[in-house]
């Protein structure tokens, strides 16, 4: 978690809602942050259910709420594409995370002008790339 956001006000909001002091409440956001780095690295959670994120992070009452809560203080966002993404994360993930992001961005780009792309299975002699999600 960055400094400073234990006195953002979504940062107080969440903890209102919550009814959690900061030392608790920063722990949630800090759990999807993980989340993310550890199998989201883009900030999209869309592979998650809403049980399987609380579960991360150890929460521990109802997954609908939690979810709702994290997206009212905006933590989290709605993405039509993605269904949950975590907010201004490319701005705020840490440094590998972008330079990762960045690789398999070049990866893809190479691909593509390579001509590789839209091949069953990968490149014309059968062997398999990394295909970026849309």
């Amino acid at each position: 978690m960055k400094l400073g956001t234990l006195h953002l006000p979504e940062m107080r909001h969440f903890e209102r809602k919550l009814k959690k002091p900061p030392y608790a409440a920063i722990g949630v956001p800090n759990g999807v942050r993980h989340l993310a780095a550890e199998a989201a690295d883009e900030g999209n959670i869309r592979k998650f259910t809403n049980e399987e994120i609380a579960d991360y992070i150890g929460w521990y009452s109802e997954p609908d709420e939690l979810i709702r809560d994290l997206l009212e203080t905006r933590w989290l966002d709605v993405s039509k594409v993605h269904r949950l993404v975590i907010h201004d994360w490319v701005e705020h993930c840490p440094q590998y995370i972008k330079d990762r992001i960045k690789k398999r961005r070049q990866r893809a780009a190479n691909a593509k002008n390579k001509g590789l792309t839209g091949i069953p299975g990968g490149t014309r002699t059968g062997h398999t790339y990394y295909r970026p999600r849309p």
